[in-house]
């Protein structure tokens, strides 16, 4: 049983890059074996885990499959696209709430030009990325595996990208953020900005963000599985800019060691770092506590 304050903690939340995984010199994504094995075990002790991450689901597969979430009611779930998709494993099915339009998207990018950004954009049903760079397709091939030659797609043009269910823009010189956010404010009546470091940010759907994809996952599993599962019964970890939402509103929000300062700020506790397995170590402290 996991308790905090005499909770009883019912559903586990992870960011995944710099919570669960980090790069290493010979793979991507690299994820320990403690990590797969603590959420085996959360499973097996009827404990809700999910992912809560940026990322489009197709590029968490590869992780997933190593605790084969689709198994079972209890790791099937997955909160993608910072917040705007709801996944189910067991029948590879997105739930995507709003769109950011084509029309939009290319007007952004023909702004964003001067400054030698790349763009990568998530389709509507969050099953393909379209890129700005052609460059851009080996590295995303080499993330999503053996779905990566099928899911990915160059644009010529800012015209040819699809309505989004979100936007990555990837600075090739992060001297330009400050001109960067001065153009995005323009957007800001219908988009969030979410920077992930000082080299890349995601464009949202307005108040749409990791923390109100919490709020839809508690709906969804209460709804599906028959559960009562409340705030006070969940545990969130994550360390960048796109998890502020959820430490802004969520008191049991654990920072990573390896987290940046404002997350630390607003943390209930700070765990070891992903390297020093942050996520595993701070499961067993609270584990019948």
């Amino acid at each position: 049983m996991l308790t905090l304050d005499n909770n009883a903690i019912k559903l586990v939340v992870c960011d995944i890059d710099g919570t669960i995984a980090y790069r290493t010199p010979s793979v991507n994504r690299f994820v320990s074996s403690n990590v797969i094995e603590t959420i085996k075990t959360l499973r097996e002790n009827n404990i809700y885990f999910v992912f809560n991450t940026g990322n489009s689901y197709i590029t968490v597969d590869h992780i997933a499959e190593q605790f084969d979430a689709g198994k079972s009611k209890y790791t099937k779930y997955l909160v993608a696209v910072n917040g705007n998709c709801i996944f189910d494993f067991s029948t590879n099915t997105p739930y995507i709430q709003k769109t950011i339009s084509k029309s939009m998207i290319a007007e952004i990018q023909n702004e964003l030009d001067q400054f030698g950004v790349n763009l990568m954009v998530m389709n509507e049903t969050a099953d393909k990325i379209y890129i700005s760079n052609e460059k851009d397709k080996e590295k995303f091939i080499e993330i999503l595996q053996d779905e990566g030659e099928n899911s990915i797609v160059f644009c010529k043009s800012p015209g040819d990208f699809p309505d989004a269910a979100q936007v990555t823009v990837e600075l090739t010189n992060p001297e330009f953020k400050g001109e960067i956010e001065f153009i995005l404010q323009k957007y800001s009546n219908d988009i969030d900005v979410s920077w992930w470091s000082e080299h890349g940010l995601d464009l949202n759907v307005k108040d749409v963000n990791k923390f109100s994809g919490l709020q839809g996952l508690i709906e969804i599993i209460n709804d599906n599985e028959g559960e009562n599962i409340t705030l006070s019964n969940v545990v969130y970890f994550g360390d960048q800019n796109n998890d502020l939402s959820v430490f802004e509103n969520h008191k049991y929000s654990i920072a990573m060691g390896n987290a940046i300062e404002e997350i630390k700020d607003h943390a209930f506790e700070i765990t070891d770092t992903v390297q020093d397995d942050g996520f595993p170590n701070y499961i067993k402290k609270i584990t019948n506590k």
